[in-house]
């Protein structure tokens, strides 16, 4: 995890489906509680689903995975 006051990052541990390695994806952070990972692409095609990292319960959510 990234601290923006601090320009620090961590290893988190978190529950939940991990996103595949990937490249050329777009993530945003929703209200301040949510970083929003979409597609990419692996080493072998082009990903179109949606992680959710739940900052405040340290959870990870798949909302599409195609």
């Amino acid at each position: 995890m990234f601290g923006r006051e601090e320009i620090t990052s961590m290893f988190i541990s978190c529950r939940g489906s991990v996103p595949s390695p990937r490249s050329k994806h777009v993530a945003a952070i929703y209200d301040d509680r949510l970083l929003l990972v979409f597609g990419g692409a692996s080493k072998s095609k082009f990903l179109n689903d949606l992680y959710a990292l739940d900052f405040e319960s340290v959870r990870i959510v798949i909302f599409v995975d195609q």
